[in-house]
């Protein structure tokens, strides 16, 4: 308690979030996030921190991605023109090496992927010592994840003309 005031904290997500320049230039948001409602840290992520204006739903025609995910975009267009079915193919192969639903947002030319976990990566384990290989091999697992996206989701492709 400070000058009369109390702080509590509340996880509001667990996880990571990772961010990467996308490969197309658009100007509005588009939010793809779990269809289940039951995964409801990851509706509320990307509700509330990734979702900007008002948008709409946005079916598209991938039957599998839409029973996967809802996507909100204020234009169908440039939704369609992120989510082409190459990429909605990319995104249900990168969901499905993850325990947990993710949820992504593209705003400003950015991508925003959204991995609920159950570790908490920035508290290492204080009785057991770091250099437990298990331990290891676990955090080089979560790197070679993280590298892994940036070839699934081809976002070293610039065949686009990006400015």
């Amino acid at each position: 308690m400070k000058n009369g005031t109390q702080t509590h904290w509340h996880t509001i997500f667990k996880g990571i979030i990772f961010v990467a320049d996308f490969n197309k230039k658009f100007n509005v948001s588009t939010v793809v996030r779990p269809k289940d409602f039951g995964n409801a840290v990851g509706a509320w992520f990307s509700k509330n921190l990734f979702s900007f204006g008002n948008q709409e739903i946005i079916q598209l025609e991938n039957t599998e991605f839409n029973n996967e995910f809802v996507t909100y975009s204020s234009n169908q267009i440039e939704a369609r023109y992120i989510l082409t079915p190459a990429m909605m193919e990319r995104i249900l192969k990168l969901n499905s090496k993850s325990d947990e639903t993710i949820s992504m947002s593209f705003i400003n030319s950015k991508m925003y992927i959204a991995f609920p976990l159950g570790t908490n990566y920035f508290e290492p384990p204080i009785y057991n010592s770091l250099l437990d290989t298990d331990l290891l091999k676990e955090d080089l697992s979560i790197v070679q994840f993280m590298h892994d996206i940036v070839h699934e989701m081809d976002l070293n492709t610039r065949i686009w003309g990006k400015e």
